[in-house]
């Protein structure tokens, strides 16, 4: 089952706000550097070239968040990395909802498909912790790709700008 976030937004990384742009390397360093004993630098200076998915749940807390890059930005083809879910925020889908939407953002956007990024340079080796779920295999991830009925219109929560299904030009 694929569960949608309450709420939802693409940004640039212009258009992060500075709540956001906290809330997400917090986000970020939970998971891959306390969670999982990933000692590596999370933050690499590609962040500025990339778009942000961002994906609220209960009580407005940030609990999934993945980036995406244009192809050319690192390889011929899109990108996506860092992809991570909170802990209050597994089990119920929303990190296979993100790749969905992210795979429907590259094609409208940028007219393909996407290769997925498991793993951050120098991270080989890091422990996961029990609680996190592997990582689907290609064939699932070509099963999300597949066109679906749309998901339900985004709210924006209070406190947070309006939300947007695909990111400005």
């Amino acid at each position: 089952m694929i569960t949608p976030p309450q709420q939802y937004a693409w940004r640039g990384f212009d258009q992060l706000s500075t709540t956001e742009l906290y809330l997400l390397l917090r986000l970020r360093c939970e998971v891959f550097v306390v969670e999982q004993r990933c000692a590596y630098l999370d933050i690499d200076g590609r962040d500025q070239e990339a778009d942000h998915l961002l994906a609220w749940g209960a009580n407005d807390r940030l609990s999934g968040y993945l980036r995406v890059f244009a192809p050319g930005k690192v390889d011929a083809s899109a990108q996506i990395g860092r992809i991570v879910t909170s802990s209050e925020g597994r089990g119920a889908g929303l990190g296979r909802w993100m790749v969905k939407e992210a795979l429907g953002f590259i094609a409208k956007r940028h007219g393909g498909g996407a290769d997925v990024v498991g793993q951050a340079p120098g991270s080989a080796g890091c422990a996961p912790p029990a609680a996190t779920q592997p990582a689907p295999a290609a064939a699932e991830w070509n099963e999300l790709a597949r066109p679906s009925s749309p998901p339900p219109a985004p709210r924006s929560p209070t406190g947070h700008p309006a939300t947007s299904r695909s990111a400005p030009a």
